[in-house]
């Protein structure tokens, strides 16, 4: 593609600007992280995998951060209060996480590594169908718990992990469901 912006000015086209194709200039000169495909693909929840998103940049407002802006009187995790809540604390060291996590690998055999899926890794997933999979309960795991890091900061109440892992099962399955019927109805109009 010709050169479109050269030392802070955009260079003259016959054919003209577009945003598209300006777009697609910008676009094209990022690499993609490893993790883009675990947060990043059609069977994800939207909301979820933008919740994920930010975690991966490091963009999510916990008490440490907010504590550090002056926004809050304290640093302490709204989980546990047992340490500040940074986000490695709230996703991967919160014995509130762990014992979903643990419920999660009960459920369905698979090993949610939330410190292994920012290294792009798929856990214990080799079967490429299964990748899908464990990139939607990731992305549920991992919004759910920022839902329940908000519900206790905001409502003061944190429901059990056990009720957690239920939503995410039932999230899940409707979307496995929802995306097998859009298999099957694409084939059929084949």
């Amino acid at each position: 593609m010709k050169a479109a912006y050269n030392d802070g000015k955009w260079l003259p086209d016959t054919k003209g600007y577009t945003v598209r194709g300006g777009y697609d200039w910008v676009r094209s000169h990022q690499i993609k992280p490893l993790w883009y495909k675990l947060v990043w693909n059609s069977w994800n929840v939207p909301k979820h995998s933008i919740i994920t998103w930010m975690i991966m940049h490091n963009g999510v407002n916990t008490r440490e951060k907010l504590y550090r802006r002056g926004c809050c009187n304290s640093d302490a995790c709204c989980i546990c209060e047992n340490a500040p809540e940074t986000q490695s604390r709230l996703f991967f060291d919160c014995g509130y996480n762990k014992a979903i996590v643990s419920l999660i690998h009960n459920w369905c055999g698979l090993c949610i590594s939330f410190s292994g899926a920012m290294a792009g890794g798929y856990g214990n997933v080799d079967v490429k169908m299964k990748k899908p999979v464990y990139a939607l309960i990731l992305n549920a795991c991992v919004y759910h718990i920022w839902a329940q890091r908000n519900s206790a900061r905001i409502n003061v109440t944190l429901m059990m992990p056990s009720m957690v892992v239920q939503k995410i099962k039932d999230e899940v399955g409707q979307r496995i469901k929802f995306k097998c019927n859009a298999k099957l109805s694409r084939q059929e109009e084949t």
